[in-house]
């Protein structure tokens, strides 16, 4: 009885955590993820609901919501990336305390790596079932994070007045840059569905959705740090959100848009990739 009324105690919290909390640790990754959902093919949306028993949108912010709890720690990975040096690509060998990866929980752009190869070509299939779950729950929190302007870590050197604890005001409340990118997914969208967001937003072509899909892992990574660099930029000099015009917000709010996109048809693709053996 007791594991029953746990069971249903976390189904609740996911439930509730995706419905209530608002932009990407909500709104946005359950869009996104939802999203993706719409474009998986029969076997891999068979696959996943084999090992989830549930949609990808449930777990959508799942490993948010759990990430201190011991049982997690060895597969919760910093959910970020970090840009090398050259400011153009991604550094999947380190995290952003610039230890190796394995030493500490790695990044999601690693752990995607990492699970990628343990999953492919039918790995999956010599899997314990729980682990294949795992790794699903993570990859459908990691690759929209990935995706998130804050999400995208720099050196020092490149943006030194962005790190740490970077200031906004948003709304009379002083928030973090973070904060920023969390909040303006729900520009103006008060009351949206996942449905609405997906009717919205999705209008993705079948040529750029394939060219997202295209190339390697690191070729990804200089997608995002490209767009990383252009949401740096977005807030150079901003304060308070209330300095911004209306222009401004909706060309913040269009790159979350592009990159939780991006992020949906990464996904997808991963899924039929994985699940296509």
């Amino acid at each position: 009885m007791k594991n029953k009324s746990l069971f249903i105690a976390l189904a609740l919290v996911a439930i509730l955590g995706v419905q209530s909390a608002k932009a990407w640790s909500g709104f946005c990754h359950a869009g996104s993820v939802y999203v993706a959902e719409q474009h998986l093919t029969p076997k891999a949306k068979k696959m996943c609901r084999h090992y989830l028993k549930h949609t990808l949108p449930y777990y959508a912010s799942w490993m948010d919501y759990w990430k201190g709890a011991d049982v997690f720690k060895s597969v919760n990975a910093r959910h970020s990336v970090m840009i090398k040096a050259d400011g153009k690509n991604i550094d999947m060998a380190f995290d952003e305390y610039g230890k190796p990866y394995g030493v500490t929980p790695g990044e999601c752009m690693g752990y995607l790596r990492d699970a990628l190869a343990e999953l492919g070509e039918g790995k999956y299939k010599n899997q314990p079932d729980s682990l294949v779950r795992q790794r699903l729950v993570n990859m459908v929190h990691y690759v929209a994070d990935m995706h998130c302007p804050s999400h995208i870590n720099y050196p020092e050197h490149l943006y030194p007045h962005y790190v740490n604890n970077r200031q906004v005001v948003i709304n009379g409340k002083k928030n973090t840059f973070h904060g920023f990118w969390d909040w303006v997914p729900a520009y103006g969208r008060k009351g949206w569905k996942l449905e609405d967001y997906a009717k919205n937003v999705d209008k993705i072509s079948r040529k750029q959705a394939a060219a997202w899909q295209s190339g390697t892992l690191e070729d990804w990574g200089r997608d995002l740090a490209e767009a990383g660099h252009l949401g740096y930029k977005m807030l150079e000099g901003v304060n308070d959100i209330a300095e911004m015009s209306e222009e401004q917000m909706i060309a913040a709010r269009d790159l979350s848009d592009k990159m939780a996109m991006m992020a949906a048809y990464r996904l997808a693709h991963v899924l039929n990739t994985i699940f296509s053996y």
